[in-house]
Parts: C-alpha cells; sequence; structure tokens
C-alpha cells in the first residue's frame, strides 16, 4: 500500500483513506511525534468531515494553531463539503449530434487490462447480451424509452458494478462508474444505487470504414487517472492518447 507524505506546521505525517459504499475510513501517523490516528465512519464519503476531527486532534495534541481544521470547518458552511457522487447541476444538453444511431455504438468491446464489456442501450426487447443489464437498471431508470442516448454495461474488472455512458457531443460520452443493489443489500431489499462520479471522464467512440460504411472501431476512456498523462503530452490519434482503449470486437 502507499502513503502520502505531508508536512503540517514543521511536523511530518504519513497518512491514507480508504472507503466502500457505506464506510469511510482514514489513517494517519506522525512517527517523530508519537501520535497515531485511525478513523472508520459508517458513511460514503465522509472524508472530508474526518478530516477536521483529525487534524483538531493533531494541531490541539501538538500544540499547533488550528489552520486546516478550521479552514475545513468554514468550507463546510459554505457548501465546500459537497460530497462526491452529487451534481448540482443536470447534464448539458448535446451540442451535436451523434455521427451514426446509437445502436451502431452497443455492442462487445475488449481491453486485455479490463475485459470484455457489452455496451447496451435503451430498449423495451433487449438481446440476450443486454436483458440481465438493463434489468439491473430499470430500477432507476426508463430502460425501456429507446429515444434516450444513453449506453450501459456491466463490468466485474474493478469496484464498480456498472458502467453508464451519457451522450454529451459528436461521439463523446460522459462516463459514470456505479453501484448498483437491485436487490437492496443485507436485510435491507429495497433497491439502491450509488454512482462513484468523477467530473470530466469521458468515453469518445471512433468512426472509421470498416469496408462496409463507417462503423465504430473502438473508445477511448479518459479522465481516469485525474491528471494530463505522459500519453497526452505526447500526442497523437484518439486510439493512442486514450487511457484505456475497448476495441470493438463485432464490427
Amino acid at each position: 500500500m502507499g502513503w502520502f507524505l505531508v508536512s503540517y506546521q514543521g511536523h511530518n505525517i504519513w497518512w491514507h483513506s480508504g472507503g466502500l459504499p457505506g464506510a469511510s475510513t482514514q489513517v494517519f501517523f506522525l512517527p517523530d511525534s508519537g501520535l497515531g490516528l485511525v478513523m472508520p465512519c459508517n458513511g460514503t464519503h465522509k472524508h472530508l468531515y474526518m478530516l477536521a476531527i483529525i487534524y483538531r486532534i493533531i494541531e490541539d495534541f501538538l500544540g499547533l494553531e488550528r489552520k486546516y481544521s478550521e479552514w475545513l470547518l468554514a468550507s463546510f458552511g459554505a457548501g465546500g463539503a459537497q460530497p462526491l457522487g452529487v451534481s448540482k447541476e443536470g447534464p448539458a444538453a448535446p451540442t451535436a449530434p451523434l455521427s451514426l444511431p446509437l445502436g451502431h455504438y452497443t455492442g462487445a468491446y475488449y481491453d486485455p487490462g479490463y475485459g470484455n464489456f457489452t455496451l447496451c442501450a435503451p430498449s423495451a426487447h433487449p438481446s440476450e447480451a443486454c436483458a440481465d443489464v438493463l434489468r439491473a437498471w430499470a430500477f432507476f431508470e426508463d430502460t425501456a424509452d429507446a429515444t434516450r442516448p444513453v449506453l450501459y454495461a456491466s463490468i466485474s474488472s474493478v469496484w464498480i458494478t456498472h458502467l453508464r455512458f451519457e451522450h454529451k457531443h459528436g461521439d463523446i460520452f460522459a462516463l459514470f462508474g456505479t453501484y448498483l443493489f437491485p436487490h437492496g443489500y443485507g436485510k435491507y431489499k429495497s433497491p439502491f444505487r450509488y454512482e462513484h462520479f468523477q467530473e470530466g471522464t469521458t468515453a469518445q467512440f471512433v468512426i472509421g470504414d470498416a469496408g462496409e460504411g463507417p462503423k465504430v472501431l473502438g473508445v477511448a476512456l479518459n479522465g481516469l487517472v485525474g491528471e494530463t498523462t505522459e500519453l497526452h503530452r505526447a500526442g497523437g490519434t484518439v486510439k493512442e492518447t486514450a487511457e484505456v482503449w475497448l476495441v470493438k470486437t463485432d464490427v
């Protein structure tokens, strides 16, 4: 496991956070000062609130000026503690249409690291490959309305359960990673979902000629790293600069 190392008012701090839906954790060590803090919390994305408590403890234990804890507390009152997964504004209307009908973007995709994906569009009569995916999403959205420019997929290679692609403009979609619990969890049996929201994560589809006219060749996922990558700095095609490139296998 990796650690973050920071200096706060002249004191070295080693720390890391963690979490799952419904739980947040913070672990802090100040080995030079003989202080260690482990804080679990029954709540999703409560890290900022936990930091305010942790830094108040550090400041008072070491006799430091209450700087960061006070700044965090003030930011909560100003709306600065907006949790991940909550968007203050609805999705913007697409400024340019898709190059092809939405159905052309559905189908099988593959990446060596993340495995196989099947992208599914809303449909009242889904294919066998998409039936389970749309059935899970049907608890939360109208998956039978074929006019909605949205794509869905399930995923088992990372910590989320499903992906949602929401059309932005042209052949670019906003990408959301989501935990779906269509049958609840534990003793709680009502359907619910938790969206692992990350502003700026996109999916850009590439259109090419596969011998029978224009078709979708693959999709580039970007914004997952959270910063500019060396591939983007070097420049190149959409495929060459993609953080993840999913090739369409049923072209």
